[in-house]
């Protein structure tokens, strides 16, 4: 008996074209996680109205071809960062990694004199994971406790010669009387050790308070910023059937609605993409054997904070979120295919909703009189972060109804838009991660 697909086996993967609707010959394919995926290619039989002079149907006409379908995947810190960037396009991105460092255990003697007295101060390091010994270190010219920090910094920088030394800083906080060493490099491989001493020379390492010091480790953190653009990526999409090697690819895929709900409950925090595609070409082995996979750290639903006006609604229960691209799925031709040798971009529009506990008429007020308002749905865990901020929103009038003898809730839709907002956008999602960038 042959085998049969097994859902557990299936893959799904996506590379950004350069070209809408041609596979790129090179670039990176990313392993995106689902939940489900039902993008798909359909093409109707047209019933056929011939009239033969038997009761018997003629064999039907083949019709226009349409890819679309739905990709349900979990929220989570990383892989978010392809799915918006086909949504909106390429982010805007600044890094935030900090660098590794070591901050003195407790207050440093401050007594000038006797940090002067020391001609041959040293003590060992290591920074980045090289370890150097830093000596021959003379305090004779210092006059105030920033001196000696300086001096200090000036032969740790000549100990080594990674970037780790060379661009090290040291300083004196004169409001706690401690030292801090700090690497001259950010990211999650920037690190200073404990000082331990040298072998030779004066050792002033428990001067300074660092043979047990407070160490800070070193993070690769990165904003990435989208917004509203002119144009939708295209991607290839696959996918794959590993257990019966079958891979199906639709290029030019777009993604025509994006859709997140945050909400109380003991359910999976995903998002879905509504997408649209040119065509779907089958295969028998995947793009490559080898993709980028971009590790899974989820985004729970407890995870998530609900902003109004720039204040967390404390009463919100869920918060609803739709970006529709509009995208014109229309544009079949007459040029022997059936396939879409377009998708073009529409208005998009940002809507949904928001359900709060029923305290008070605060937010039924905003509706009724068409205040101008703000929304904002953000998600974190630890230095990782995923916010949707839309700027300026009209809420849409709906009284609460009562549905029975529990809490009443109060559920009001609402739809974002771009007036005059600083943020020069509709939406704005900002993503912190220690993914370094998006743009391949």
């Amino acid at each position: 008996m042959a085998m049969q697909a097994k859902g557990i086996k299936t893959i799904t993967n996506l590379m950004f074209e350069s070209t809408y609707g041609v596979q790129p010959s090179t670039g990176t394919t990313y392993r995106h996680p689902i939940n489900k995926n039902a993008l798909t290619s359909k093409q109707n039989l047209i019933e056929s109205n011939t009239i033969t002079g038997r009761r018997d149907a003629t064999a039907p006409a083949l019709g226009q071809i349409d890819v679309s379908g739905q990709i349900e995947s979990p929220l989570d810190v990383r892989n978010i960062g392809n799915v918006l960037k086909a949504v909106f396009g390429a982010p805007t991105t600044t890094s935030l990694s900090a660098a590794g460092k070591i901050v003195s255990s407790s207050a440093v003697g401050t007594d000038i004199a006797t940090w002067k007295a020391i001609t041959t101060g040293s003590f060992s390091v290591s920074i980045d994971g090289t370890a150097k010994s830093v000596t021959g270190i003379t305090f004779a010219s210092a006059t105030t406790m920033t001196n000696v920090a300086s001096l200090i910094q000036t032969a740790l920088r000549a100990a080594g010669t990674t970037t780790g030394f060379t661009g090290a800083t040291v300083t004196f906080d004169a409001g706690t009387n401690k030292f801090t060493i700090t690497s001259g490099t950010t990211g999650a491989s920037s690190a200073v050790s404990v000082l331990t001493a040298a072998g030779s020379g004066a050792d002033i390492s428990g001067m300074m308070n660092m043979t047990a010091g407070v160490i800070t480790a070193g993070a690769a953190l990165y904003q990435h910023v989208f917004k509203v653009g002119d144009t939708v990526p295209s991607m290839t999409i696959e996918k794959g059937f590993t257990d019966i090697g079958k891979y199906f690819r639709y290029v030019g895929s777009k993604v025509n609605k994006f859709s997140v709900t945050g909400q109380v409950g003991n359910n999976e925090q995903a998002y879905t993409m509504d997408m649209m595609a040119a065509n779907e070409i089958e295969q028998t082995a995947p793009i490559t054997a080898s993709p980028t996979i971009l590790e899974i750290l989820r985004f729970n639903n407890i995870d998530a904070t609900v902003k109004e006006g720039g204040n967390i609604l404390a009463t919100c229960r869920k918060m609803q979120l739709d970006v529709d691209n509009g995208l014109e799925g229309d544009t079949y031709c007459l040029n022997g295919g059936a396939t879409r040798p377009s998708i073009n971009e529409g208005i998009a529009k940002v809507s949904g909703s928001v359900e709060v506990l029923f305290t008070d008429t605060a937010l039924l007020d905003k509706a009724i009189n068409g205040t101008e308002t703000s929304l904002e749905m953000v998600f974190s865990k630890g230095p990782h972060s995923l916010s949707f901020k839309i700027p300026e929103v009209l809420l849409e009038r709906a009284t609460p109804t009562v549905d029975g003898p529990k809490g009443v809730m109060a559920t009001l839709s609402y739809n974002g838009y771009y007036a005059n907002n600083s943020d020069n956008s509709a939406i704005v999602v900002t993503l912190i991660n220690d993914v370094s960038s998006y743009a391949a």
